[in-house]
């Protein structure tokens, strides 16, 4: 992961580092009528990148002399994507990251039962910033597999 405390460096580095082709795609709205593509804020890029599970939240460290933004980026799994994908456009919200909670509710599990599973190795997880987190695509390839048993 990449941290960026102000957002034009993080549309830098992006700029610098993808290719044009996903460049054009994430840095400009396509136009219907023929007009030239117009390009987003950063802010807007920032948020679309989250959406597909690139970028995390921004957060206030609190305990920094100053509130001081931060803007991840999850490089290493974006140049991941791109090595089998000449594009962003897939279905990003199976590449989202779900809290504890949000898995359980999706599983229908309570809390222990979750981290039993976790703690057999059955689903995958990473941590982020101290929290555990479990990929969308992840808990549905579980359960796909436990149908098939």
């Amino acid at each position: 992961m990449i941290e960026f405390t102000q957002i034009y460096l993080f549309e830098k580095f992006l700029e610098e580092n993808l290719p044009q082709k996903v460049i054009d795609e994430l840095f400009y709205i396509p136009s219907d009528k023929g007009y030239k593509p117009s390009r987003k804020k950063s802010i807007q890029i920032y948020w679309d990148l989250c959406d597909m599970g690139f970028a995390s939240k921004y957060f206030v460290d609190r305990y920094e002399p100053f509130d001081t933004e931060k803007y991840i980026l999850c490089w290493t799994k974006l140049q991941d994507f791109l090595q089998t994908n000449d594009t962003l456009q897939c279905d990003h919200k199976l590449l989202s990251l779900l809290s504890i909670n949000q898995a359980c509710e999706f599983l229908a599990v309570t809390r222990p039962t979750l981290y039993k599973i976790l703690r057999e190795e059955d689903i995958p997880s990473v941590e982020v910033l101290s929290q555990k987190k479990i990929q969308l695509k992840d808990l549905v390839d579980y359960i796909e597999k436990k149908k098939k048993r």
